[in-house]
């Protein structure tokens, strides 16, 4: 598993030094490589760090307003730049035999908005502007009654983009964003590994 912040400390600045490292030594002893990428969230548990400090510059936002420890997943600046670091990546040991697969996640799909590793639901709300906006698009464009949304809701919606992320307690309201929510995880996962399937369709996983 790379870890993204030590590929990238900088925004657009990458340093390849420990990949290299890790595919030499594992050629060394005729073992094939397979490249992971899994920019889990800071303080997970999973390693030091996981994501940049940099990333969280759009973070998810727990219901009180505090920033999360993962971005935003419809973050344009996560976005543009993860899927930026991927391809760059991609692109270095595409033709390079010593890597056989490459393996890219996009936001852990177990806990993409937590503030505690495996932390209770709640701790999978978002309630940032990026998120709203993400939901509210996604309930109009699947024509989700604006008279059903009221209803899960309890209150009246003339309009989608006035659709807030609901709170855990809102039950009827959290089944609707939670399938919005794993449509999200899932739609980044397909557009990582259309990275892989454009610049190194051979080592796809």
């Amino acid at each position: 598993a790379l870890p993204w912040e030590d590929l990238e400390p900088e925004p657009g600045v990458y340093q390849w030094d420990l990949a290299d490292q890790m595919v030499e030594a594992a050629a060394a002893e005729g073992l094939s490589v397979m490249l992971w990428v899994f920019p889990t969230a800071r303080g997970s548990g999973l390693g030091d760090g996981g994501l940049p400090v940099w990333a969280l510059h759009e973070p998810s936002i727990d219901r009180h307003g505090k920033p999360g420890n993962f971005p935003c997943i419809w973050s344009p600046f996560y976005r543009k730049h993860y899927f930026d670091f991927l391809e760059a990546l991609t692109r270095r040991y595409a033709h390079d035999d010593r890597v056989s697969r490459f393996i890219y996640d996009f936001g852990n799909s177990d806990f993409a908005y937590t503030y505690h590793y495996y932390g209770d639901r709640g701790d999978l709300f978002d309630y940032s502007p990026h998120e709203q906006k993400a939901f509210s698009a996604w309930l109009e464009k699947n024509a989700v009654p604006l008279t059903d949304i009221s209803r899960r809701w309890g209150q009246t919606f003339q309009r989608y983009d006035e659709v807030p992320v609901p709170y855990a307690e809102q039950t009827g309201a959290w089944l609707l964003y939670d399938r919005f929510r794993v449509w999200g995880v899932h739609q980044g996962i397909k557009a990582a590994a259309s990275i892989i399937e454009r610049c190194a369709p051979d080592k796809a996983p």
